[in-house]
C-alpha cells in the first residue's frame, strides 16, 4: 500500500515539473513581448484633479506606499483602513488627538477625505480653494450684514484648529481675539475688561446685523445701560439674578436642580447664560447641544460610542427642564407620562409597567428605562441588551 502511495506522489511531481517546463518559456516570451510593466499613472491620470499641491508619496511615484497592486479588502485597494493608514505618516495628529479635549467630528470618525484629497489638491491637499468652502459643506455658513474679516475672507483657520483643540469650538487659543485686537485699545471702550477671554459673550465671532458684531438680543439692564443693576455690591452671587428672575428661583428649590457651586461674586447662572448679549431669546451662550455637553461630557462619550441613539438626542429640553424639576433626572414629567407623549402606541400594548409591576432584581417599579437606554445603546430600539433573549432572561429566569 505504501509503495502505491509513493508511486502516485512521484507521478504528481513529474507532472508538475513537465507543466512548469512548458509554461515557463511561454510566460517568459509573453513578458518579453509586453516589455516593461506599466506605471500606475499610465492608467490612473490625475489631470482632472484641481490644485497645485501633490501628495509627497505620489510625487515620489510610490503608489504602493498606500495601495496594494492586486487585491485588498479595503476600497481603492488601500493597504489599510483610513484614518489608520494616514496616521502611519501623520503620527503627530494621532498623538495630539489622543490628549485633546475637543476633536473635530470628521477626524473623530476617521473622515480625513472629508476635507482632503488623497493625491492632489490645494494647500494642505484640501479639496477646495479655501477653508470656508470646505467648512460650508457641513456648517452651512450664514451670510451676515456685517461679517468678521477672517470669516468674510474664508480664513476659518485663523481662529479654529481644523483637527483638535483644548478649547471649545476648536479655538486655537482661549485669548484668540488678542492675536489681532490689542488689549489696551479694547480696554478704552470696555471698562471692566481684563483678559479678553469672554468676547463672545457679547460679540458674534462670525457676523451680525449690528455694528461691532454685537449679538442681536440684549439683556434688558444692559440694553437700557443700567449696568448698576448687576454691577453693584448690593446683590452678589445668584441673588444678583434672582432679584429679577424670582420665578426661576422657585425651580432651583425643587428636588433635582442645576443649582451649582459658585464663588461669592459671580452667579452660577452665567455658566449657561450671557449677562449681556446673545443670539437667542434665553441669552444662552451657545447652541443648546454644545452648552449641555460642555459639562455633561459622559453623555457625549455615550452617544459617540453607541450604534443607536434617541431621535433628536441633542435637543435636551425635549425631555429635561433647564433649571429644576421634582422628577428624576430633571425630566419634565414622570417618566412613563413623558415617554407616551411620543410613543402613544405603548399605552395600548407592550410590557407591563408602573408602580404595581416590580423589577425582581431590585424591587423597583418597571419603567421605560428599565429596558431602554434613551441616551444610546448598541441594540435596536434602544434596548439595554439584546432583545431576542439576553434582556428578557435578566428577569424571566425560567426561560
Amino acid at each position: 500500500m505504501k509503495k502505491n502511495i509513493n508511486f502516485l506522489d512521484n507521478i504528481k511531481i513529474v507532472f508538475f515539473l513537465i507543466l512548469f517546463l512548458i509554461i515557463h518559456p511561454v510566460y517568459s516570451l509573453s513578458i518579453g513581448k509586453i516589455g516593461k510593466v506599466k506605471s500606475c499613472k499610465e492608467c490612473h491620470r490625475f489631470k482632472n484633479i484641481q490644485g497645485n499641491f501633490i501628495h509627497p508619496v505620489l510625487e515620489n511615484k510610490d503608489c504602493t506606499e498606500c495601495h496594494k497592486a492586486h487585491v485588498s479588502k479595503y476600497k481603492f485597494l488601500l493597504k489599510g483602513k483610513i484614518p489608520e493608514l494616514c496616521f502611519k505618516c501623520h503620527r503627530e495628529i494621532k498623538i495630539k488627538e489622543e490628549s485633546a479635549e475637543y476633536i473635530h467630528s470628521p477626524i473623530e470618525k476617521g473622515g480625513c477625505l472629508k476635507c482632503h484629497n488623497a493625491h492632489k489638491g490645494y494647500k494642505f491637499l484640501l479639496s477646495e480653494r479655501n477653508f470656508k468652502m470646505i467648512c460650508d459643506r457641513c456648517h452651512k455658513l450664514k451670510k451676515y450684514k456685517i461679517s468678521h474679516y477672517p470669516y468674510k475672507t474664508g480664513n476659518c483657520e485663523k481662529c479654529h484648529d481644523p483637527h483638535y483643540s483644548k478649547y471649545e469650538f476648536l479655538l486655537k487659543s482661549i485669548k484668540i481675539c488678542l492675536n489681532c485686537h490689542v488689549l489696551g485699545n479694547l480696554q478704552e471702550t470696555h471698562k471692566f475688561l481684563k483678559t479678553a477671554r469672554n468676547c463672545i459673550d457679547c460679540h458674534n465671532p462670525h457676523g451680525s446685523k449690528k455694528e461691532n458684531l454685537l449679538k442681536s438680543i440684549m439683556h434688558e439692564p444692559y440694553k437700557q445701560k443700567r449696568c448698576g443693576v448687576c454691577h453693584s455690591k448690593q446683590k452678589q452671587n445668584r441673588e444678583m439674578c434672582f432679584q429679577c428672575h424670582a420665578e426661576i428661583k422657585k425651580d432651583f428649590k425643587k428636588i433635582y436642580s442645576h443649582y451649582l457651586a459658585s464663588d461669592m461674586k459671580n452667579p452660577f447662572c452665567i455658566n449657561c447664560h450671557s449677562p449681556h448679549c446673545a443670539d437667542n431669546k434665553y441669552l444662552l451662550k451657545s447652541k443648546l447641544k454644545f452648552l449641555c455637553i460642555d459639562c455633561h461630557k459622559e453623555v457625549k462619550m455615550e452617544i459617540a460610542n453607541s450604534l443607536y441613539t434617541h431621535p433628536d438626542i441633542m435637543n435636551c429640553l425635549m425631555c429635561h427642564t433647564a433649571h429644576g424639576s421634582n422628577n428624576f433626572a430633571m425630566l419634565k414629567e414622570k417618566e412613563l407620562k413623558l415617554c407616551v407623549k411620543c410613543h402613544k402606541g405603548h399605552t395600548k400594548f407592550g410590557h407591563p409597567v408602573g408602580k404595581k409591576v416590580k423589577d425582581p432584581r431590585n424591587g423597583q417599579p418597571i419603567t421605560c428605562t428599565t429596558c431602554h437606554n434613551p441616551m444610546g445603546t448598541d441594540y435596536k430600539n434602544l434596548l439595554r441588551l439584546n432583545g431576542d433573549r439576553e434582556l428578557c432572561v435578566e428577569c424571566h429566569k425560567g426561560y
